[in-house]
């Protein structure tokens, strides 16, 4: 269990609790989480990354176990959950008019974290790499689930996630980690430019330290380095 400091980043609920995972700690464990299994797979393939195999899996599971040992032992985590069934955890009230597409009961959550009252507060959607339609479909869905779950509506859910994983080879002017970095500024742009009229929530972006190949496997494949991804949508309060 990780040690727990101040954060003006803690969830609060309206009774003044406070959640122990802080927000900074889910970015941690995300982006650990996305690390750990590339290094899992690459040891099992001899030096391929999830980025280069349909195993996204692998990633979610590995996300939510960083996370795990970041939380309190009276908070949960759960997997594969009904958008259903985050609706009800939230507590928000039912809103009238037809749902967002994105929110079909039967759709569900990759990751949701729920706090000690088992209330759903956070969800995170997972993809292994970055694909423009699928990873803004997804970010969608987590941009309705914090619009429609949060404060207005008396939910708990203020924030939301999608993870992924950059990967890059080295060119003859550039370092896998420079090149990373761009890729990094290309999502945020196609993000915000996405996000641009939506302003009822926020967004921010963390990039995870570039992980290299393992030496033994850059000699055969070259010089590749992989990090993880954060795109975070929030509640404005």
């Amino acid at each position: 269990m990780s040690a727990k400091g101040a954060s003006v980043y803690a969830f609060v609920d309206q009774k003044g609790t406070t959640m122990a995972i802080t927000r900074d700690e889910i970015v941690e464990g995300i982006l650990e989480g996305a690390a750990a299994a590339n290094a899992k797979y690459e040891s099992w393939s001899n030096g391929w990354w999830v980025t280069d195999s349909g195993v996204e899996g692998l990633m979610t599971a590995s996300i939510a176990e960083a996370l795990r040992e970041r939380q309190e032992e009276n908070e949960r985590i759960l997997m594969e959950l009904s958008i259903a069934e985050v609706r009800r955890r939230s507590r928000a009230r039912p809103r009238r008019g037809p749902r967002p597409e994105t929110l079909g009961d039967a759709k569900r959550v990759d990751i949701v974290l729920l706090n000690r009252h088992n209330r759903a507060v956070c969800a995170i959607e997972v993809k292994r790499s970055w694909n423009r339609d699928a990873c803004l479909k997804d970010l969608k869905r987590v941009n309705d689930l914090v619009r429609t779950l949060s404060f207005g509506d008396g939910g708990r859910l203020r924030r939301g996630f999608l993870a992924l994983s950059i990967a890059k080879s080295a060119t003859r002017r550039k370092l896998p980690e420079d090149r990373i970095g761009e890729e990094k500024r290309r999502i945020e742009e196609t993000v915000r430019h996405w996000f641009r009229r939506k302003k009822t929530t926020g967004l921010r972006f963390d990039l995870g330290e570039p992980v290299p190949l393992a030496v033994q496997y850059q000699e055969i494949y070259g010089d590749w380095a992989a990090a993880g991804l954060c795109v975070e949508v929030y509640a404005r309060s």
